[in-house]
């Protein structure tokens, strides 16, 4: 199941999301099956990784369905797993802003940023959730708090992890797009 998730993810970063998700539905059946003797690790990450790419193949209505259902488990592993349960929470809250529903997307990427702050660490993906949440400021239409956002998801993920980190581009894009729409 383990190699199967490592595969997919490979895949997801070079874009081909359709064999992605053939080795994530390969990987939840073994996962399925190992029922409450698979680690929570796994599945976990197994249902984050399979809902980011159903949500990046545009479905997130089957995104939100696979991973609701584990939603009591991160919650209770939340202290276990930090890291797991940030990234489940980004994914779901993606799936539920993709959908309209921003309440519930805008408490997951809090959720998800509060486990990235504490002293694990993940600056990268503290700047993403900060750029999740500047996102949904763009979507009411709050172009103020929306660039504010940005800069501030920018300017962490540059201090922290540096200017040439991937999430850069998508900031910049972001910003950019956003200043264009302030005139």
């Amino acid at each position: 199941a383990e190699l199967f998730g490592v595969i997919a993810r490979l895949r997801l970063g070079l874009g081909d999301y359709q064999q992605a998700l053939k080795l994530l539905d390969r990987e939840a059946i073994i996962v399925a099956a190992l029922g409450t003797d698979a680690p929570n690790a796994l599945r976990i990450e197994s249902a984050s990784d399979r809902g980011r790419a159903q949500r990046l193949l545009g479905d997130q209505r089957q995104c939100i369905a696979t991973m609701q259902p584990l939603q009591t488990l991160v919650e209770r592993q939340q202290p276990q797993l930090p890291l797991q349960a940030a990234d489940f929470d980004s994914q779901l809250g993606r799936c539920q802003r993709g959908v309209g529903a921003r309440i519930a997307a805008r408490s997951l990427f809090q959720r998800a940023l509060a486990l990235r702050h504490d002293p694990l660490g993940d600056a990268a993906g503290a700047a993403e959730n900060l750029a999740d949440l500047a996102g949904l400021d763009s979507d009411a239409g709050d172009t103020t708090q929306a660039l504010r956002g940005y800069r501030v998801a920018l300017s962490q993920l540059q201090a922290n992890v540096g200017a040439q980190h991937p999430l850069a581009v998508e900031l910049w894009r972001n910003l950019c797009a956003m200043e264009a729409r302030a005139g």
